[in-house]
């Protein structure tokens, strides 16, 4: 009688020890599977996204997330910072290219977002230059007979190109980017100040 409540008793913890293990490899194999870190909702229907996550994306204070039903998974996307910019600032700075007869370009993310001009091509490198200006948050409004005159367009002299306004787009003390004014004439005051209107407008889509 005691022979067989032992091997009963046997039979319970391996058969537990067992489910325990096969329990544990599933949840390796599931984790593995969805590369992903498991967090429980709370009563009211929130959740933390993980540190690691929040660093490796960027993501701070206030940053705006997607989030949308994808048959069915939920996704959690982050929105791009300048989604806003690359939206309205096409439309934008065509318009008031119109209204200023003049070549204007937009900078964002390291090359040629928009221009008005097909002479410089969208998706082109911007020379170092310009960028070291840009990432200093300089204004430089200059003729090409002054030596800070520089090439917008590495290794691309344009000498119908007299004169130059560059005015970076800046969004929380960074720098996203620059409005490029170029032209066979002097660019005027009313040019210049709509200009910066125009900077300080793009800079105040940047989320």
């Amino acid at each position: 009688m005691l022979k067989d409540k032992n091997r009963k008793l046997k039979f319970c913890i391996n058969t537990t020890t067992i489910a325990n293990y096969i329990y544990h490899q599933v949840k390796l194999v599931i984790f593995f599977m969805t590369n992903g870190i498991i967090r429980k909702i709370d009563n009211l229907g929130r959740f933390v996204v993980p540190t690691e996550i929040r660093k490796k994306m960027k993501i701070n204070y206030n940053s705006p997330l997607e989030i949308y039903i994808d048959k069915e998974n939920i996704v959690l996307r982050k929105v791009s910072e300048m989604s806003d910019v690359y939206f309205v600032a096409p439309k934008y700075i065509e318009s008031l290219s119109v209204i200023m007869n003049k070549c204007i370009i937009l900078f964002c993310n390291k090359e040629i977002f928009f221009s008005s001009s097909k002479q410089i091509l969208v998706g082109k490198k911007i020379s170092d230059e310009l960028k070291n200006i840009i990432e200093n948050k300089k204004k430089l409004n200059v003729s090409n007979s002054d030596p800070n005159f520089i090439e917008i367009i590495d290794k691309n002299k344009n000498n119908n190109i007299r004169y130059e306004l560059i005015l970076p787009i800046i969004s929380q003390g960074e720098s996203y980017g620059a409005i490029i004014i170029l032209s066979k004439n002097k660019i005027g005051e009313l040019e210049n100040k709509l200009s910066q209107v125009a900077a300080l407008f793009l800079g105040k889509l940047i989320i």
